[in-house]
């Protein structure tokens, strides 16, 4: 049984972190493709304000007035990475870009990059090289929450199957022997005895029991 629930346990915790890993990166990529989104609508939503507004800071403040997303982070720069505007929960800080995220982002079309614990999405706001970029940001923390409980769910879960076959495991070897451990008592009390008793067979048809007749 001790055998069994080694090799078990083994097995889970091999299964678990597989599960673990893989849910990891489903998460991080649903991160960046949520984040690549909302990146583009803010991007769309201030190419439209632009063409009313004819001003870019102007159009940035408008845009992040209108539209705000909770968690995550909005800032709009130019085409050198300087912010031209921000939404409110930034609360007046900025997200400093790195040149080569911006170039990056020109050239694919979007960027990810992670910066000071925020997963960022970088898009242009339009193929214009004179518009900036909009940048979306949400914390680390966000997908970190999920895997914390993913975590404890796993755990947990290992040890309850292990826990549940550890025990139904001894309970069969327990049951699969019991007729072992009542030969070996009935054929230790013939021998001290009387040599010509028999053993008491529960079933005769099974192996145990064949064998029980022979002797």
């Amino acid at each position: 049984t001790l055998w069994y629930a080694g090799v078990l346990a083994l097995s889970l915790i091999a299964f678990a972190l597989v599960i673990y890993y893989a849910a990891g990166n489903i998460f991080h990529e649903r991160q960046d493709e949520s984040l690549r989104s909302t990146a583009q609508t803010v991007a769309s939503a201030y190419v439209e304000e632009l063409a009313e507004a004819h001003s870019l800071s102007k159009a940035g403040e408008v845009v992040l007035s209108e539209i705000t997303f909770p968690n995550r982070y909005v800032q709009l720069t130019d085409s050198a990475g300087k912010p031209l505007a921000a939404s409110a929960n930034l609360a007046g800080s900025t997200i400093t870009i790195p040149a080569a995220v911006l170039a990056d982002a020109r050239t694919r079309g979007f960027s990810h990059a992670t910066i000071n614990g925020l997963r960022v999405t970088v898009v242009p706001l339009s193929t214009d090289q004179a518009l900036g970029y909009a940048a979306v940001a949400e914390p680390l923390s966000v997908v970190e929450a999920g895997l914390r409980e993913l975590r404890r769910y796993l755990f947990a879960g290992v040890l309850l199957v292990l826990l549940l076959a550890s025990a139904g495991g001894y309970f069969l070897a327990r049951k699969s022997l019991a007729p072992v451990a009542s030969m070996n008592s009935q054929t230790q009390r013939i021998s001290a005895e009387n040599l010509s008793a028999r053993l008491d067979v529960n079933n005769s048809r099974d192996e145990l029991g064949r064998l029980a007749t022979t002797i």
